[in-house]
Order: structure tokens, then sequence, then C-alpha cells
């Protein structure tokens, strides 16, 4: 039952994992329109969920409270539906802090938005293959289009948020409340309608996007209202990032991978190591700011070898096999890191870039009554929106990516009924890096990775929650 550190942690997520099972199969008889008498749902409650909590009760009394979060929430949502009172874990930190969760149960979700980069894709581009003189493994959809895994991962997960809205009782009469908004590029639009299919397959929902020969500005990358002035303080602000990086060690590994001495582009025109090479930038009106050389080159490159992978390519053909461990994989995908925090994370080109995003989402969740918004972009769309947002730093376990592919930022209003008050919590909701890989069915007993975001000026409480009131006030400056 003990883990290396001493703790039950597989044991309580099996324990968990049976609740959860219970739940799924007992919940209906529970419903508000069951005919069930309140004693006879007491009855089954005794006999499935507590017995389960109960047998476990001694190894629970010492566990780290954390660990047992999840478990004390199922248990008691159970435990109010069935007998209308609250029930806890016991635990002996919380008797100790008199800590409890059963705040998780006058909480009411009352709305939601999520911001999705779009899902799994071909690479961007087909130029890089002179770069290696390795035979590249070929791919039979168009460059830079949804890929029909990339289907299925996206409807999986859409799938998983259908149970997750299902379990904290949001209400939704689709379409009427329901909105689906995105880019209009073939990859975000497919996504769009993925996410659809899995979430509301039943539902008969318009997915919204502008023509495609014109640009959003909602989704937009562009740089606007560039002076010469600011141009140049951007630009000056992006060479001494670069100066400021060391991504050597990323860059060695990136032309090992591909043999770039042996490659055509180093033969035929001279090109022979990625570590010294120049940088260009170049940021002017009404285009995507440009960042050219090796980082851009390596960007390429080592997307083209995420998407090998998450596209389910043989491990001999994702990098040729020449990707040994996970430290590998972090240190090439620090690449995208740097690359995107060089071209995105200025303030002022950041909010020059975002702002109508940013302008969009406070619409849609000050005003807006639609219960569950659904926009899909970009990365850089995620990086400017944090950026210009003040979103503080944050870590995704089991993903290497800083805005993971198919992730999710999940905006969630909600009413704590206790205090007759509103609430916010963001989470960023992204299936791991095994999880994609092995095309994991998704669902309340095998969740994605959800990690609680914090902004500066709407400080969240140990349960992740800010006041709205506070979410508010930061959002006047917009």
């Amino acid at each position: 039952m003990l883990d290396r550190n001493l703790h039950f942690k597989d044991y309580i997520e099996r324990v968990t994992k049976i609740a959860i099972f219970y739940r799924g199969r007992l919940g209906v008889m529970f419903d508000r329109k069951s005919k069930l008498s309140l004693r006879y749902k007491r009855t089954i409650y005794k006999m499935y969920i507590r017995s389960v909590i109960t047998n476990a009760s001694l190894l629970f009394a010492y566990a780290a409270p954390k660990a047992l979060d999840r478990l004390q929430v199922i248990q008691n949502k159970f435990c109010i539906d069935a007998t209308k009172a609250h029930c806890l874990v016991l635990n002996l930190w919380w008797i100790i802090s008199l800590v409890t969760l059963v705040l998780a149960d006058d909480y009411e979700l009352d709305k939601v938005l999520v911001f999705s980069r779009h899902n799994v894709r071909a690479p961007l581009g087909n130029a890089y293959p002179r770069y290696s003189s390795r035979p590249w493994p070929s791919w039979s959809d168009e460059v830079g289009t949804l890929t029909h895994r990339g289907h299925l991962l996206e409807k999986n997960i859409a799938k998983y948020f259908s149970l997750w809205l299902q379990e904290e009782k949001l209400s939704i009469d689709c379409p009427k409340d329901v909105t689906i908004y995105t880019n209009n590029y073939e990859r975000t639009i497919s996504s769009g309608f993925a996410f659809a299919e899995g979430a509301f397959p039943k539902c008969a929902l318009n997915i919204r996007y502008k023509n495609r020969t014109t640009i959003d500005p909602i989704f937009s990358l562009d740089s606007r209202n560039l002076t010469r002035k600011f141009e140049e303080e951007v630009q000056e602000y992006m060479k001494n990032k670069l100066l400021s990086i060391d991504f050597k060690n990323s860059l060695e590994l990136v032309q090992n991978i591909i043999d770039l001495k042996n490659s055509p582009k180093c033969k035929e025109e001279g090109v022979c190591d990625l570590v010294s090479g120049e940088h260009m930038i170049n940021i002017k009106p009404n285009i995507e700011p440009v960042l050219s050389g090796p980082i851009a080159i390596a960007n390429k490159l080592v997307d083209t070898f995420l998407m090998q992978y998450y596209n389910g390519f043989d491990t001999k053909n994702v990098a040729w096999g020449l990707i040994k461990n996970e430290t590998e994989w972090k240190t090439l995908l620090d690449i995208n890191k740097y690359y995107h925090d060089i071209i995105f994370n200025e303030t002022n080109i950041a909010r020059d870039i975002s702002l109508p995003l940013v302008k969009f989402l406070k619409e849609s969740l000050l005003n807006d009554t639609t219960k569950f918004n659904y926009l899909v972009g970009h990365d850089g769309n995620i990086f400017t929106m944090f950026r210009i947002m003040n979103f503080k730093p944050y870590e995704l376990p089991d993903n290497y990516e800083i805005t993971p592919i198919g992730g999710k930022v999940v905006f969630q209003k909600w009413y704590d009924r206790e205090s007759d008050r509103f609430l916010l919590k963001i989470e960023y909701v992204y299936a791991s890096f095994n999880q994609m890989r092995d095309m994991q069915e998704l669902s309340l007993e095998n969740p994605p990775k959800r990690v609680t975001l914090e902004m500066e000026g709407c400080p969240v409480d140990r349960n992740g929650f800010c006041l709205w009131t506070d979410f508010l006030k930061k959002m006047e400056e917009f």
C-alpha cells in the first residue's frame, strides 16, 4: 500500500476510483427526480460508499490531507444527495487544523469560458528536411491541418468536459446555452467541430468562425498600432532577451539528432552549426512578429518531432528514435518556450496583439448570458493573454510544453451559497504526455491534468478561488 515516500497515494487512488464507480452507477438513484425515499437512499449509501470509506479509515487518518481532497469531495456529494448531510473522511490533520472540504458543496458552478489551443496537427512546414540527411517519415495530412488523431484526442477530452459539467450539475440547454467560436484556420475550425461532437453529441451546434479569406482580430497574432519608436523599443527588448537566454544545450541536442553536419543545408549552403548562428528580428505593423535564425529553425524541427510523437508514429520514426528520455524531451521543448518568450513576452507587444481577445473574454465573462463559451485559437494567443493579464508562473506536471497542444484555460464562475457571493477559478486542463501518446480514454476515473492558475491582483484561497469582485477590478483596465 505504501509508495516510496511511505504514503498511501496508490491505495487512496484505488479507493477513489471505486467510489467514483459506485457514484456513476448509483448517482441516478439520488437524482432530484428519483422517487426513492430518503430512507432507501441512506441504506444504499451505507451499503456502498460509506463501507468503502470506512474500511480504509485507519489508513486515511494518517494520510496527507491533500491526497484525500478528491475522495472527500466525491464522498461528500454522494452523502449530501443520499442523506442531506455532510460527511467527512476522518483525518487527524483535518481534525487538528479544523479544516474541511465541505465548502465544495456550498459552491454552484454558474458559467464556464474555455480558451483552447487547437489539437494535434501536421507539422507547419516542409522546408526543414534539408537540415538532415536522414529519411523523414511522410505525412498523409496537409501542412498545418488537424490530423485524424488530433480529432480523436479533441473528442476524447470533450467527453471528459461533458462528464465534468454533469458532475458539477451545470444545467445546459443546448444549443441555447453553448457557443463555440474558433479562429478561421482549418486546425482550429476542425478542433471546434471535434469538441462539439464529443461534448454535445446530440446537439446541432453552429460552430462560429469568420470567412477564411479575412483575418479575425480576436485571434490574430499580428502587430497592430506600431510607431517607429515603439518598434525600436520592442526590437531592443527582444535582442536583450536573446542575449539573456542560454539555449546552447538545447540547440546542440537538436543538431546532433538531425546530424546537421552531414545535411544538404550544411554541405550546400554552409549552415553547419545552429549554436553560433545569427538571429534576426522583424516586427512590422499588420504582420506577426518574426524571429528567424537558429531558435526559429530548431523550434520548427522540435515541433515536427512532437507532432510525430503525439500522432502515434512508431518510436523509431519519432526523431529517428534518437530522443532517449524525458530529460531530452524537456531540453528540446525548452526551445519552444524560449521562442515564444522572446517574441510574445514583452508587455507592450503582448498588449498590442491580444487586447481584442482579452476584451472579448471580459465581455463574455461579465455580460454574456451564455453558460458555456468555447474558443479555439493558438499557443501565441495564450502566451500574450497570460502576459497582459499578469498570470503568475506555473508548472504543468507530466507535460513539457508551457502551452500544451489541445490544452484548455478554463475560466469558471462559481456562486458561494453560504456567503452569497461569486468567485472565480481558473485552471489549465490538459492531457498528459502519456495520455496523448497512448490515446487514453479520459473520464472522471482517468481525468486529464488540472492545474490552478492565479493572476496578480486576484489572489486565490486554498481551494483555488479568487473573489469575483477582485476579478472585476482587475478587468477594469481592459
